[in-house]
Order: C-alpha cells, then structure tokens, then sequence
C-alpha cells in the first residue's frame, strides 16, 4: 500500500535535513540518471532548492554511443548530462533555512542507496536493508529489516510509515514507475535542480534551479 504522501510526512513532521546517497555501477546507467534519481527524492522530501552547490569528481566521460567505455578527460564536467560519468556530491539550500546533502555516483559497484532524513520525528534512516525510525529521545519508533518490512508495517501500524514509504518510494524511483500518489511530483523542478547541479560543477559557484526554469521558459 502506498499511503499519501502528505499524510506520511505529517506522521514524522517537516524534514529540516537530508542526507541522500544513490550509487550503481556503470551497468546500471549513467552518473546523470543517479543524480536525477537522488534529486528527484530531494525534492519529494523537501520541495525545490533555492540554491545547489556541486563538485564532480569524475575524471571521465561516458560513451553512450559505443561500449559504454570511458574516455579520460581533465577540465570541466560535459555540458550534457547523460555524458556524465563519476560522482557527484552536492549541497542544497532552502529558503527557509532547510538543508539537503547529496552523493551520486555510477562508478560504485552494486546499486545502492541510502537515505536519512531528520525532523520533529527524530530520525529515518532507510537503505537497502533496513528501515529504522528513532524519535528525539533515542527510543526507536520502528526498525525493520527489508524482509519484514510488511510485517512491521503491519503490527506497528501507523508508526512504520515513513520508513515503509521511503523505502518504497526509492523501489518505484528505480523502477521509473511511480504510483498515483507521486504522480505529481514538480519533474521540470527536478530536471531544472540537476541542470543546475551540473552548471554548478562548471562555475565552482552556487547556481538556482529557478534561474533554470527562467531559461527554459524563454
């Protein structure tokens, strides 16, 4: 079951922080499908950036018109996203103080993600293997291993809902598959904040998603 979005973050409150990690091999795409991938989870926790500040450490650009291979290369990232290769990692700034951290990264082996994200609730820290939820005064509201994960949503009830629904919303994101209740997430914010992170790489400077958009309206 997918609950509505609104109501499971209500559950758990505001999430001033967020830490998102999601990496892969080369085998499983791109560095700009895992960049797409953990901002696209940003933004349905927090809403669009004000400002993204970007370090690509790759030293590479991806072929995607031959074996995938990769083409050694110093000086700034490619222009275009689906040339990127390597990580990237990211700061978020929000208008009203709140705060984003992301890692993405294609050349990291097996597909794995994390996120941990801080409220009124306490703490979600959902990866590949667990879910766990730890409230303010370090007692833990729920944890789960992947395995149990209905089971616990089952006897815990509305309190493993944030961790069922992160770890669930992750699933449909790698899938490419969202249900009715994500059907309405901001793409163009999302694309735009990526734009964004990949200009920043580029300037060593804070760039706006919102200019982004500005300039694709033109």
């Amino acid at each position: 079951h997918f609950a509505d979005l609104r109501d499971v973050l209500e559950q758990f409150g505001p999430v001033r922080a967020a830490s998102v990690t999601c990496l892969s091999g080369p085998a499983d795409g791109g560095l700009g499908a895992r960049l797409f991938e953990a901002l696209d989870l940003v933004g349905v926790l927090q809403g669009e950036p004000a400002t993204i500040d970007a370090m690509w450490s790759g030293r590479g650009v991806r072929d995607i018109k031959g074996a995938r291979g990769l083409a050694e290369r110093d000086g700034p990232p490619p222009e275009a996203l689906r040339h990127l290769t390597g990580e990237i990692s990211a700061n978020l700034r929000f208008a009203d103080g709140r705060a984003a951290a992301v890692l993405a990264g294609d050349q990291a082996g097996s597909r794995w993600w994390q996120v941990i994200a801080v409220g009124p609730g306490g703490r979600l820290v959902v990866d590949e293997h667990r879910l766990e939820w730890v409230d303010l005064a370090g007692r833990t509201v729920d944890r789960a291993s992947a395995a149990r994960a209905a089971g616990s949503s089952r006897s815990n009830g509305h309190r493993a809902a944030p961790a069922m629904w992160l770890a669930e919303l992750l699933r449909h994101l790698h899938s490419g598959v969202l249900p009715p209740a994500l059907q309405g997430v901001n793409w163009p914010s999302v694309l735009a904040t990526a734009q964004a992170a990949l200009l920043s790489c580029r300037t060593s400077a804070p760039e706006s998603p919102a200019t982004m958009l500005s300039l694709a309206a033109r």
